[in-house]
């Protein structure tokens, strides 16, 4: 999947499933030629990481699910 800054997303690994939603701020190529995504979590509380209310996170694209907006 294409993934651009702006766009909302979700998290599909442990440490990001717990979110409630992400947006994607942020793109750079990383050592292995895959782009990474630094993406601003909303999290209520359900992240077993993080406490936090929200906090940025660098992501990989197997990591993220892009929000299908209809």
């Amino acid at each position: 999947m294409n993934f651009e800054k702006g766009d909302l997303v979700f998290g599909t690994r442990p440490w990001n499933e717990g979110t409630t939603l992400g947006v994607i701020v942020d793109k750079a190529e990383s050592s292995s030629d895959l782009p990474t995504f630094r993406v601003f979590w909303m999290n209520q509380g359900g992240n077993t990481f993080s406490s936090a209310p929200s906090f940025l996170y660098w992501e990989m694209p197997d990591a993220i699910r892009k929000v299908e907006i209809t």
